[in-house]
């Protein structure tokens, strides 16, 4: 096996479905196992949570439905993102949910189906402030017309918050409010949608009132936070995904000694340079050159110069004891210290769940 892995800890992925179902009461869970379940194996979490009790999965594209039901996923799977028309036998063949988000796709639907002498279900995506894909909140005429297209049944109905990860919650609270006012028109209408949902897991944490139906658990489902301005506490999450790779080689070098692509960092004095074999391919940022940092034998040390395609290199006091083979942690536990997604996404202007989605398919999956 390449001595670069992810550590995938099921177990700990089980305990975050736990608490959201804690966090949810009523509401029903439907885990969003999109990108890969956000980089750590669609199908392995799917098959863990469904022992947890998780019924449903939503993904962002049918490619992602399809992978899970090659690998016998039998629950009801919804796709978040746009699936255009001409992609509808698949959907129907791989007995998909797509979501529908404007009156003309709406329209070719109803034509596509009415050829194939189909059926399907689907969701409604509302815009409610996202600026996103979805039916403006107060297009009630195009909205109610979807129901009355014979051939598409309106199973689930949602939308999704811009700002909840903020501090303020004024946003989020206006976005929930044009939800409900929709969600009252058509019950004045007649209309009953079976599944109404709103909460992805910063509202699913601060939120209670958008629960409705069902929530949707992404981020914490793997641990994470959805930003620093959710206050920790709320829920007890476990973080699933350790990155790790072994030693390939180690270097004594002397003082005044440049590493790496453009010689950007000079040893200040006698160093070990220690090579590691993971780079920007494997999804190692090279924004995290002479910034990042690593785990060896129990204590964080620098990158040193530029991340390369496939390799780096780490700075380390000459007087470690190092090897060949050695495991360096590079997101994740080692002895008392911690590199999290959050602290990396810190280094590089980004957010924890880039870190995640981020590392590669060449980097191989061990479950544990």
């Amino acid at each position: 096996m390449r001595p670069v892995w992810a550590e995938i800890n099921l177990e700990n992925i089980k305990h975050n479905f736990r608490e959201v179902k804690r966090l949810a009461q009523k509401s029903e869970p439907m885990p969003v196992i999109k990108a890969n379940a956000y980089g750590h194996g669609a199908v392995e979490v799917a098959k863990a949570l469904i022992k947890e009790g998780a019924k449903r999965f939503a993904v962002a594209i049918v490619d992602e439905g399809i992978k899970l039901r090659e690998a016998g996923i039998l629950e009801p799977i919804l796709i978040l993102g746009h699936t255009p028309p001409d992609d509808l036998e698949r959907l129907l063949f791989y007995n998909l949910i797509p979501t529908i988000h404007h009156r003309d796709m709406a329209l070719a639907y109803q034509d596509k189906l009415s050829q194939l002498k189909r059926n399907i279900i689907c969701h409604l995506k509302i815009d409610t402030g996202m600026g996103r894909i979805g039916f403006w909140h107060d297009d009630l005429t195009s909205i109610a017309e979807v129901f009355t297209l014979k051939n598409i049944e309106v199973e689930g109905i949602y939308t999704h918050f811009a700002r909840s990860d903020e501090k303020d919650l004024s946003f989020s609270r206006l976005q929930l409010e044009r939800f409900n006012n929709l969600l009252s028109y058509l019950a004045r209408q007649g209309i009953t949608v079976k599944y109404r949902h709103a909460a992805n897991s910063a509202a699913i944490m601060r939120l209670p009132e958008a629960h409705l139906d069902l929530v949707r658990p992404g981020i914490m489902l793997y641990g994470e936070y959805p930003s620093g301005d959710v206050p920790g506490g709320i829920a007890d999450l476990r973080p699933a995904l350790t990155l790790k790779a072994k030693v390939s080689q180690v270097k004594r070098v002397p003082a005044g000694f440049p590493v790496s692509y453009g010689s950007t960092y000079i040893t200040k004095k006698s160093t070990l340079i220690v090579s590691l074999p993971l780079g920007y391919a494997d999804g190692y940022f090279r924004l995290l050159s002479n910034r990042g940092v690593i785990l060896l034998n129990g204590r964080r040390w620098p990158i040193a110069g530029r991340v390369c395609m496939d390799q780096l290199m780490v700075a380390v006091d000459e007087k470690e004891i190092v090897n060949p083979g050695d495991e360096a942690v590079l997101l994740g536990n080692q002895g008392k210290e911690t590199i999290t997604a959050m602290e990396v996404a810190g280094l590089i202007g980004t957010i924890n769940y880039e870190v995640l989605t981020n590392i590669s398919t060449r980097v191989p999956r061990i479950y544990v």
